[in-house]
């Protein structure tokens, strides 16, 4: 499955689009399999990787001057690294492996990495990990619905047990 299509909407659009992707190159994992040595290869044909900074990555540098050049990075840079596997993915059984694969940031004049987005590769296929305010976001929006639901539901009781008054009743 790929991304969604065009280039016309914003890029909080299209992050918003990459969020609720998933990915396998099933030509990939019937040549190759998967496993620690190359879930980074894997996740490099991912449209994750095009569209969360995959291009200018520290990966995309190394990838592209070769495996015997050192890339120094300077400045502010990120990468992609893997942060876990379990032991499935390990010994290469694709149909019960867990990945997770991790965007870092590195800050000129900064010490340590800030993780930044993550993905998961389960069973071969590769997942965007929604980001921790989304899922407050998600959790208020669905408080504030249940909340107005009761408060209207507790309305309608009120309304029908008591009697209404008319204008003459109020006055005597």
């Amino acid at each position: 499955m790929e991304a969604g299509g065009g280039s016309s909407g914003s890029a909080d659009t299209a992050a918003d689009e990459i969020a609720h992707v998933s990915f396998a190159n099933v030509e990939f994992l019937r040549r190759y399999g998967l496993n620690v040595k190359n879930v980074l290869e894997y996740f490099y044909t991912s449209p994750f990787y095009l569209h969360c900074g995959g291009p200018s990555s520290l990966n995309e540098r190394r990838r592209r001057a070769g495996s015997g050049e050192e890339v120094r990075p300077s400045g502010n840079w990120h990468e992609f690294t893997l942060v876990h596997a379990n032991e499935d993915a390990k010994d290469g059984r694709v149909e019960t492996s867990i990945f997770v694969i991790q965007k870092v940031l590195w800050r000129e004049g900064h010490e340590g990495s800030v993780p930044s987005e993550v993905f998961y590769v389960l069973s071969g296929s590769i997942y965007k990990a929604p980001q921790i305010g989304e899922l407050f976001d998600a959790a208020i929006c669905q408080a504030a619905r249940s909340a107005d639901l009761i408060l209207r539901k507790q309305l309608e009781g009120v309304s029908r047990k008591r009697p209404r008054l008319s204008l003459d009743d109020s006055r005597s």
